[in-house]
């Protein structure tokens, strides 16, 4: 199992292209796929990562065995030009004046269904707060300019969609037309989850996820 830092998160440098879009953070994923020796993947996206896995599986479908999206974010390629502006001047604002601890302690709660848990909390803002300000900013211009519903159109490939209940963030009516709109997609709730699902109910998530990759596995064998 590999767990990627996308570029400007964790210890990852940001990407050289100033104002990324989704293929280009595809880009870089097959980079660190091509120095690790993967040829092929079950390959799981979750929120902002499910845009870049969608674009990846498309521009790169001989690599991808299976495609999970979980949480997926729509992308405001679509909106209007003042929406979009809103958006972008909103989330780099709340970086520019609480950096990546304060926002992970103001925002952590919000993707949790159960805000009641301390260590779940904890584990959220842990997450959260290996944000670098400018891996954030090009992955706010990312957010503002994708559209992951007319890319998982394009992907001819099996892909399941994962949402939770409770989710705030990207609500599950809005992942159904995310769902609906991928030729092969399926879509699974969660109950009881927020948006960071796999932490709120880890033992559902793992019980949808194992199936899928075990049966890839054999596939492959």
């Amino acid at each position: 199992l590999l767990a990627w830092d996308a570029p400007g998160y964790g210890g990852s440098t940001p990407l050289p292209e100033p104002n990324p879009l989704a293929k280009d953070y595809a880009t870089a994923l097959k980079a660190f796929c091509n120095a690790n020796a993967v040829s092929n993947m079950v390959l799981i996206g979750h929120s902002l990562g499910a845009m870049i896995a969608a674009r990846f599986a498309i521009d790169f479908p001989n690599m991808v065995d299976q495609l999970i999206l979980v949480a997926p974010a729509t992308g405001y390629a679509h909106a209007t030009v003042e929406k979009r502006n809103a958006v972008i001047a909103e989330r780099n604002g709340l970086m520019e004046r609480l950096g990546p601890e304060g926002m992970a302690n103001v925002r952590a709660a919000n993707l949790l269904a159960n805000k009641d848990n301390p260590e779940k909390l904890a584990l959220v803002r842990q997450n959260m707060s290996l944000l670098t300000p400018e891996g954030y900013r090009q992955a706010v211009h990312l957010l503002a300019f994708g559209d992951i519903i007319a890319d998982i159109a394009r992907y001819s490939g099996p892909v399941d969609i994962l949402c939770g209940s409770e989710d705030l963030i990207t609500p599950p009516e809005k992942v159904r037309k995310i769902a609906n709109a991928a030729p092969r997609g399926t879509y699974t709730e969660i109950p009881g989850a927020g948006h960071a699902c796999y932490i709120d109910q880890p033992g559902l998530f793992a019980d949808r996820i194992r199936p899928i990759v075990m049966a890839q596995h054999e596939r492959n064998s």
